[in-house]
């Protein structure tokens, strides 16, 4: 009985320190989403040294949708040696906005210090009864911490939360699959610019 209990109190101590460990992460990670976006806001003002900023406008006519642009932004960190000389660039963010046809589709991404994707906010009015979806996953060493899915009907004004957890529901699950994916072409792109 007693080994029983002593048991049971680890598992609910392990329970509870990973719903810790989950909430400072995301707290960490909103964190850093908001120094980011409060930089970007700044930049160009003068008073703080900006972020670096690449920005890649593609324009094409699509068989079918008519014109596409799509505009993809990277902002990013410099690392210089003693002699002051770039050794590397660090992606922080990317942000990308595209149209099929009369449909705006919104993505941003947060990369960690290491360059790693934490965060994904996107934007997307795809979905299969012409709902606009909002998503954010937010990611810890390549797993999900939380997500969040907002969804608004064609003919709604506001959106309305339909799911918030720490594990992603199998029905949006390709969604985050091709976010990822976006968040590795980001990295290709941005890490392609200087070669």
């Amino acid at each position: 009985m007693k080994k029983t209990l002593t048991i049971f109190a680890l598992l609910i101590c392990i329970a509870i320190s990973q719903t810790s460990f989950a909430q400072n992460t995301v707290e960490s990670i909103r964190s850093d989403y908001s120094a980011i976006k409060n930089t970007i806001k700044e930049m160009g003002n003068g008073e703080e040294m900006p972020l670096l900023r690449y920005e890649i406008i593609k324009n094409q006519n699509l068989p079918g949708t008519g014109p596409h642009k799509e505009v993809v932004q990277f902002y990013f960190s410099e690392n210089e040696n003693d002699y002051g000389e770039i050794e590397s660039r660090l992606i922080k963010y990317a942000s990308v906005k595209y149209n099929f046809a009369a449909r705006e589709f919104y993505e941003e991404y947060l990369y960690d210090k290491n360059g790693k994707i934490e965060f994904i906010y996107a934007k997307n009015p795809d979905g299969p009864d012409f709902e606009t979806f909002e998503f954010r996953f937010y990611i810890n060493a390549g797993k999900i911490v939380k997500v969040i899915i907002n969804c608004k009907k064609e003919n709604e004004t506001k959106f309305s939360q339909i799911y918030s957890g720490a594990t992603l529901d199998a029905k949006y699950k390709t969604y985050y699959d091709n976010f990822i994916k976006q968040a590795d072409k980001n990295i290709k792109m941005f890490n392609a610019i200087d070669y």
